[in-house]
């Protein structure tokens, strides 16, 4: 019997798939399957490229075919059901592993007495490569559950006992989103360990869903996430638990789904907020508790107040106007009034910004907006001018960084220059707007 199963769902993707399968196949762990799941590609190559695979490593390649396309929720529920390993290992086609994952990971399964291990990963853009870190694994009998621990609840840093699903009953069956079935798995893991290196290489596509996000995909996906919480595995779970899936779901939607769709014109909420208020009120008190449990994240007060707005204006005919007035001055109120006490400080500073995503995009603004002037040194900084740090490393006398997920990195290349965490200086910043 193998010790672990590599799970690899094939849709349309045959210029990445030669590479994938040649990553889970030279595996230095020499007790695993590969286990592929043709969901109905309508690219022939990539059949093609299977039974290529399927003949030369007929020990080591198990390939299941469905008859039509199910998605890939499914098409992992397939490979689930048919893994003989004790472990799975999830990894994306378009994507591919260290030759050495499969073996790290299991060893530290077993040196931990874990059912989940997590490790850190490269992702690829254009030609450029990036690296991010995974929180760390915490025994799951001493933890409260806090939020931090499930903020990267995705399959493919993941290596998963099988049991942890199938005892649980925690198949996904989502065809959108179904990734978010995660959020349940990392709580019904009895003991999370982490490799602390990269193992998992992610390649962003142009054709991603996260580029294509619309009212009606946003609509959809907080469908899903309702779902997730109608499992009966979350019925059984801890209050605080229950609100570290509820703050994982917000701080999702409000800290980039919003983000994207307020970049179209045309976007309507009223049927996306109505689905948020039903979210919000699957937890009893979720707006007063959340905000204890998680030590008043600036992120959760932001999200409640959006809540709290969309909630007591849903019902009127200019609510798309009133909300996107609302939003646009809301960061301003919450941030810049915070990063005002940092201007002295930082005046006659050379100063770096490192930051991603939307929230770069949020601090890049609110910085600018009250007079501080900063570099931006970011690989995946959208819409910005951006320097490399290796023309910053040496003149930087504050580097700014917008969470706790980059101080590691940060740290490897600026070493001891200062360094001010925006997350953590939110946080304390607006404990008194409680």
């Amino acid at each position: 019997m193998p010790k672990v199963s590599i799970i690899v769902p094939v849709y349309n993707v045959a210029e990445y798939l030669r590479r994938c399968l040649d990553s889970c196949v030279c595996q230095t762990l020499a007790d695993t399957e590969v286990i592929v799941v043709n969901d109905c590609s309508p690219d022939h190559r990539d059949e093609e490229i299977i039974r290529d695979y399927e003949r030369d490593y007929p020990d080591k390649i198990r390939v299941f075919r469905h008859e039509k396309n199910l998605g890939l929720g499914e098409a992992r529920n397939t490979a689930i059901r048919n893994a003989q390993g004790e472990f799975l290992l999830f990894c994306d086609s378009d994507d591919f592993l260290d030759f050495t994952a499969c073996e790290k990971m299991y060893f530290s399964a077993k040196r931990n007495d874990a059912d989940l291990v997590v490790c850190d990963f490269y992702y690829m853009r254009d030609g450029v490569i990036g690296m991010r870190h995974v929180n760390d694994g915490i025994d799951t009998v001493e933890r409260s559950y806090r939020p931090c621990v499930l903020n990267k609840t995705t399959v493919w840093v993941m290596l998963l006992k099988k049991s942890v699903i199938v005892d649980n009953n925690l198949f996904s069956p989502f065809r959108f989103g179904e990734d978010n079935i995660t959020m349940l798995w990392y709580l019904a893991a009895k003991k999370i360990a982490k490799v602390d290196e990269p193992l998992y290489y992610y390649v962003y596509r142009n054709s991603s869903l996260i580029g294509a996000m619309t009212s009606k995909s946003a609509e959809e996906m907080a469908d899903v996430y309702l779902k997730v919480l109608q499992y009966d595995y979350f019925s059984s779970i801890t209050t605080e638990a229950k609100l570290s899936i509820c703050f994982l779901i917000f701080k999702r939607f409000f800290g980039y789904w919003l983000d994207v769709l307020l970049k179209d014109p045309e976007t309507e909420f009223t049927g996306f907020f109505k689905r948020i208020l039903e979210i919000n009120s699957v937890v009893d008190n979720y707006r007063q508790d959340v905000l204890r449990f998680n030590n008043i994240d600036w992120e959760m007060l932001r999200a409640n107040k959006i809540i709290d707005f969309a909630e007591s204006h849903i019902k009127e005919a200019d609510f798309n106007a009133q909300f996107r007035k609302f939003y646009s001055e809301l960061d301003q109120q919450l941030i810049c009034s915070a990063l005002m006490k940092l201007k002295q400080r930082l005046t006659s500073k050379n100063v770096v910004l490192w930051a991603s995503g939307s929230y770069g995009k949020i601090f890049t603004e609110c910085l600018t907006m009250i007079g501080i002037e900063f570099e931006v040194s970011d690989l995946v900084a959208k819409g910005s001018t951006y320097k490399h740090w290796d023309l910053l490393k040496d003149s930087a006398d504050i580097v700014i960084v917008s969470s706790t997920e980059f101080v590691p990195q940060v740290k490897k290349i600026f070493g001891d220059t200062e360094m001010i965490v925006l997350q953590k200086y939110l946080n304390e910043s607006l404990r008194g707007e409680i």
